[in-house]
């Protein structure tokens, strides 16, 4: 693999880097949260000890043993976490020694928006989304308006508080979702107005309009000089109108292939720059010339696909990350084998 000018790399995961020690009420990391985040964390860490000379610096929840990320555990550097001020410490004081830190943790309740000001705050130098790209894409609302500004299909919609009726603008079916929610967390498919009182709400949400297709995402990786597309993957998602992720699935044929990066490629462009993987959701319809394609969401973050993309490229992706967030290149090439890849498991198969 292509060696980077770098010694020291910061990755830090929420779920398994003691973020759930900050989270008021919050147990200890279990479950498909848990598997979800320990997938990308180690995905991307084996990636990282592939480059020469690369050492990699990690925190750990003191709640969870060392062999949470696999068969890297015996080769990164751990920081056991036991409290919210621990963790606050640690992300400061290694985001200020390391040569480059990677932030992987939800949006909502700014839990990667704060961790980017901590590091920004330091003096540490993000290798992944900075906060002020964060602070707009963690905000669902305020994405799709700046991307339907720019003549970026986008679904219409638009904020409502607790205790709104449904807004005259938009008819069912409507889609209504936090805010700065991460995933389909507390997404639901309304179908009729009546719906809409029948849930509780507890602050303000986005309800905007339903647009059919198939789920899909365009992994990129941004620079200062411009960005790379990756191969775009499908997604798997539940059909009880939870939009639950049930994992994903690469590559794409040719035509929706096309269609899935050039749509990426016009939200990238029009959304402020920023290094670092960026995911965009988005679905897409039927007519095969893409005018029916939308964004749905953009995360400013690592997503789950990096799993399935990391095994089906035959380069290595984190090089090629750090190496365009630097400002260079990176050669990049993928297999065509079909792969599948869920959320919980954290695995990769052929098929």
């Amino acid at each position: 693999d292509r060696s980077i000018d770098l010694v020291r790399v910061f990755l830090y995961e929420f779920i398994t880097g003691g973020g759930m020690w900050a989270v008021a009420g919050a147990g200890a990391p279990a479950g498909g949260l848990l598997a979800e985040g320990a997938a990308m964390a180690g995905s991307l860490a084996a990636d990282l000890l592939r480059i020469d000379g690369c050492h990699v610096e990690m925190l750990l929840d003191s709640r969870l043993p060392e062999s949470v990320l696999g068969p890297i555990a015996g080769r990164v550097n751990w920081r056991r976490v036991s409290n919210a001020d621990e963790e606050r410490r640690w992300i400061q004081r290694l985001a200020g020694d390391c040569d480059a830190t990677i932030l992987i943790a939800p949006e909502f309740d700014r839990l990667l928006l704060d961790r980017c000001e901590q590091v920004e705050a330091c003096g540490g130098k993000l290798a992944s989304p900075d906060s002020r790209f964060v602070a707009l894409a963690s905000d669902k609302q305020a994405t799709c308006e700046w991307l339907r500004r720019a003549k970026v299909n986008s679904p219409m919609g638009t904020t409502i508080a607790p205790g709104d009726d449904w807004p005259s603008e938009l008819s069912p079916p409507a889609v209504l979702k936090p805010i700065d929610g991460a995933g389909s967390l507390d997404t639901r498919l309304l179908r009729s107005r009546d719906e809409l009182h029948a849930i509780e709400r507890t602050g303000p949400m986005r309800l905007e309009e339903f647009r059919p297709g198939r789920a899909a995402s365009v992994a990129v990786l941004c620079g200062p000089h411009g960005f790379r597309l990756l191969e775009p993957c499908y997604q798997r998602l539940s059909d009880d109108g939870r939009f639950r992720y049930l994992g994903g699935a690469a590559p794409l044929d040719m035509m929706p292939r096309h269609r899935a990066q050039a749509l990426a490629a016009r939200a990238i462009a029009a959304l402020p720059t920023t290094i670092g993987y960026v995911g965009v959701d988005m679905v897409l319809g039927s007519r095969g010339d893409g005018s029916e394609d939308y964004v749905i969401e953009v995360n400013p973050r690592l997503t789950t696909s990096y799993v399935g993309l990391s095994r089906l490229c035959r380069t290595n992706l984190a090089a090629a990350m750090l190496a365009i967030v630097g400002g260079g290149d990176a050669e990049l090439s993928f297999g065509s084998d079909a792969i599948e890849f869920g959320p919980f498991d954290g695995e990769a198969t052929a098929s």
